[in-house]
């Protein structure tokens, strides 16, 4: 990921704080929000309103361009997942439909409530994993092994087998 891609992502992330939150602004929160869009855009960052359903600017920063790259405030983190973490993509968004409730996902799994807590610590692992072989490729040094290796393997077997084939599958096809 490029510094612009970086920076356009946590000012997207810092946009959408403020904005999620603006019914507890005071007039200097909005003031500081005014300064920064002036700001950035005085640096070459492009800040864009959202639209309301007939056209018009609202209130709310819909994304942010930095350089050639741009974020979105309001993105759906299962498709960021699929997009940086492949093997992980399918996995987090049936357990963040299971998390979030969705119908469907709840009523018809198979699977046990025990088992959902098994395959979040494991999307936990690898997603601290890969963020952890990208942060040390970042700064060039070698990661020393954080977990240990046998509680990772038994976490792996108390999860049913075809659930560990299907992930095995989708981790292999991963570039």
């Amino acid at each position: 990921m490029s510094a612009d891609e970086r920076a356009a992502r946590a000012y997207a992330a810092l946009f959408r704080s403020f904005d999620s939150n603006r019914a507890s602004f005071d007039d200097s929160s909005r003031q500081f929000r005014s300064r920064l869009i002036a700001q950035l855009e005085e640096s070459h960052v492009r800040v864009t309103m959202a639209l309301d359903k007939k056209n018009r600017p609202t209130d709310d920063v819909a994304q942010v361009f930095v350089g050639r790259s741009h974020a979105k405030t309001r993105f759906n983190y299962s498709q960021r997942i699929a997009e940086e973490i492949p093997s992980m993509g399918t996995l987090y968004s049936g357990l963040s439909g299971v998390a979030h409730g969705e119908h469907l996902h709840v009523s018809t799994s198979w699977a046990t409530p025990d088992t959902y807590v098994r395959l979040i610590g494991i999307v936990a692992y690898r997603s601290i994993e890969a963020w952890s072989r990208s942060l040390h490729a970042w700064v060039d040094v070698t990661a020393a092994p954080f977990l240990n290796p046998n509680d990772v393997e038994d976490l792996i077997q108390s999860i049913p087998a075809d659930l560990i084939a299907e992930f095995d599958a989708e981790a292999a096809s991963a570039p």
